[in-house]
């Protein structure tokens, strides 16, 4: 897929691609696919923005100060020439509590223990006043004992 981008964006434009551009923007606006003048007005239209913008593009692609092949010629030479710097995983330079994420795990571990504690101190409390009111006799009960 990469070659075929490539070579239509240096060549410019491809017209397989203009007549799908076409078909799906007459898709889009509900148009038939027969040869009416309106899709031939949408055709024409999208020939001359679609060939402006293609031709940018493959100006742009085109001004390069390297070749590609150069360029990944010279990325596996610097890989070759300098094995430890541009390989090299950034774990190498961590402590090991940053590589094992000690200090994370401390964090969510010290939110899990707030957590439950809230959870259970709000349960103390619902329960407390829970049998505070239900268990305990009324004044009048008491009053009528003595």
């Amino acid at each position: 897929m990469y070659n075929t981008i490539s070579t239509t964006l240096y060549q410019g434009l491809c017209d397989r691609q203009l007549e799908k551009a076409t078909e799906s923007r007459a898709r889009v606006f509900g148009i038939p696919m027969l040869e009416s003048t309106v899709l031939v007005t949408l055709r024409r239209g999208l020939q001359i923005s679609y060939a402006k913008n293609m031709g940018k593009l493959s100006r742009e692609f085109r001004d390069r100060p390297v070749p590609p092949l150069d360029l990944a010629i010279w990325s596996i030479e610097y890989t070759a020439r300098h094995p430890k710097g541009t390989l090299a995983s950034p774990i190498r330079s961590q402590s090991w509590i940053q590589q094992k994420l000690i200090d994370i795990y401390a964090f969510l571990l010290f939110c899990l223990i707030i957590t439950i504690f809230i959870i259970c101190l709000t349960f103390k409390t619902l329960f407390n006043f829970y049998y505070r009111h239900m268990y305990t006799a009324p004044k009048s009960y008491k009053s009528k004992q003595i």
